[in-house]
């Protein structure tokens, strides 16, 4: 299963030396989901969260110039997941 995520502008504050705010911009990503069952009793399992490796930028908007509106930008990278599940 292949899911797509999307996450809009979250404002987070106002930022009184800017005269403005400061919001995480927008995220659009994908998810990854998948399953094979080797019998009745055990499944191996393949999980990924953002397989696009998308970052997420916190960005600061008012009387700054455009140049100076990006105040973070952070890249988590892709996170894995793998198992065999049991039953008993």
């Amino acid at each position: 299963k292949l899911t797509y995520n999307y996450r809009g502008a979250a404002k987070q504050s106002t930022q009184a030396a800017i005269q403005g705010f400061q919001f995480f911009a927008e995220r659009k990503y994908l998810d990854l989901n998948f399953e094979y069952a080797f019998s009745k009793r055990a499944t191996f399992f393949l999980n990924g969260r953002n397989i696009t490796n998308v970052p997420q930028d916190l960005v600061n908007v008012g009387i700054n110039p455009g140049y100076a509106q990006l105040s973070r930008h952070e890249e988590f990278g892709v996170q894995w997941g793998l198992g065999i599940k049991g039953r008993f």
